[in-house]
C-alpha cells in the first residue's frame, strides 16, 4: 500500500477545543459542546499560550528583524509604530539617477522585492529619510511615490522598502549594525541600568550598544551612540509572541509536534471547571507535563553551545 505522500496534518482551533471536551468527559464523541463551554474554553487555551510566551522561547518564532534608523535618534519604537521589519520583507536598493525636490517618482537600481503599497524610504541629500508609500506597481527601475519628494536626493543614495512593520518583540536577544558597504558589525546588547547610566545618550557615531524595552503596543529600542547616518541599519534577533486562536478554522501558531501537548494541555486546564475527578485529573497533567517536556526537548537548536569571557 502506497503512503500519502502528505505531512501538513494539522488541527483547527475548533476540533482541538473538541478533543479536549472528550479528554474530560464534558461531551461524547461526535456532540457539539455548548456555546459557553465552546467559549469558555477557548479562552482558556488562549490564557495558557500567553502563559508559555513567559515560559521560553521558540526556535520557529525567533526572528531576524531590521530598523531603519534616523540620524541623531537614540529611541525608536519597534512595533506597529515603527520603522522596522522583518529582514525577509525588508529590501534595499540606490537610486539610479538624480531625484529633484517635489519629485513623483525614482529610479532605482533595482524594483526586485518592492510592491504597490510597500512604505519606502528614500535617503534625501541633507542626510534624512523621506518616508512615502509606492504607489502602483513599480515599472522597469521606476517607482511612482504616494509623496513627493522634500528634498534632492542624489544618485547612489539609499532606498529602503517593506511592506509591513514587525510585530511587537517580546525580546531582542543579539544585534548588529551593518554599514553602507553591507558589513556586519556585533553590537552589545545593554541592560536597562547600563543604558540610563550612559552619561551622554545624544553622543552621534556608529552605533555600538543596543537596549530594547518590550513595553506593551510598541517596544522601545535605545541606540548608543546614537546613529550619524541613514546608511546604517540594525539588524536584529528576536522572539515575536505566539499568535492567539480567534476563529473556529485557525490553527494552531506551533508546528505539528505540539498538538498533542496543546490537546492535553487544554484538557488538564479545563478538568477542574468540568469536575473531574482529582485521580483523573492528576492523570492528565502528568500527561499533559510529559507532552509539553518532550516538545520543549525537541525545541532546541542541536548545535553545541560556547561559553566566552563577557566584556567586563
Amino acid at each position: 500500500m502506497a503512503s500519502s505522500g502528505s505531512t501538513d496534518f494539522n488541527q483547527t482551533l475548533n476540533e482541538i477545543i473538541i478533543d479536549a471536551l472528550v479528554l474530560v468527559g464534558a461531551i461524547e464523541q461526535g456532540e457539539t459542546p455548548s456555546d459557553d463551554d465552546w467559549q469558555s474554553t477557548k479562552r482558556q487555551l488562549n490564557r495558557m499560550v500567553k502563559s508559555w510566551n513567559a515560559e521560553g522561547f521558540h526556535l520557529w518564532k525567533t526572528v531576524e528583524g531590521v530598523l531603519h534608523v534616523v540620524a541623531d535618534q537614540a529611541q525608536y519604537d519597534i512595533g506597529p509604530a515603527g520603522k522596522a521589519a522583518l529582514e525577509s520583507d525588508a529590501v534595499k536598493t540606490e537610486l539610479g539617477a538624480d531625484a529633484a525636490s517635489g519629485a513623483s517618482s525614482i529610479t532605482v537600481d533595482s524594483i526586485t522585492g518592492i510592491a504597490d503599497g510597500d512604505n519606502i524610504g528614500i535617503e534625501l541629500d541633507d542626510g534624512t529619510l523621506q518616508w512615502t508609500t509606492v504607489n502602483g506597481a513599480p515599472a522597469g527601475t521606476t517607482i511612482t511615490l504616494t509623496a513627493t519628494l522634500t528634498g534632492a536626493a542624489a544618485t547612489d543614495n539609499h532606498v529602503y522598502a517593506y511592506t509591513s512593520t514587525i510585530d511587537r518583540p517580546l525580546r531582542v536577544t543579539a544585534a548588529r549594525r551593518r554599514d553602507e558597504a553591507g558589513t556586519d558589525v556585533p553590537v552589545f546588547m545593554f541592560s536597562r541600568q547600563e543604558y540610563f547610566d550612559t552619561p551622554n545618550k545624544t553622543n552621534s557615531g556608529a552605533t555600538t550598544q543596543v537596549y530594547y524595552d518590550p513595553q506593551l503596543t510598541n517596544g522601545q529600542m535605545y541606540l548608543w551612540p546614537t546613529p550619524s547616518s541613514v546608511k546604517d541599519r540594525i539588524f536584529f534577533t528576536a522572539h515575536i509572541p505566539l499568535e492567539d486562536f480567534d476563529e473556529t478554522g485557525d490553527n494552531p501558531d506551533f508546528p505539528q509536534e505540539w498538538l498533542d501537548c496543546l490537546v492535553w494541555g487544554l484538557a488538564y486546564r479545563m478538568s477542574m471547571s468540568f469536575g473531574v475527578p482529582m485521580q483523573t485529573r492528576e492523570a492528565l497533567r502528568r500527561d499533559a507535563l510529559e507532552m509539553k517536556i518532550k516538545v520543549l526537548g525537541f525545541d532546541r537548536e542541536p548545535e553545541s553551545v560556547y561559553f566566552g569571557v563577557g566584556r567586563y
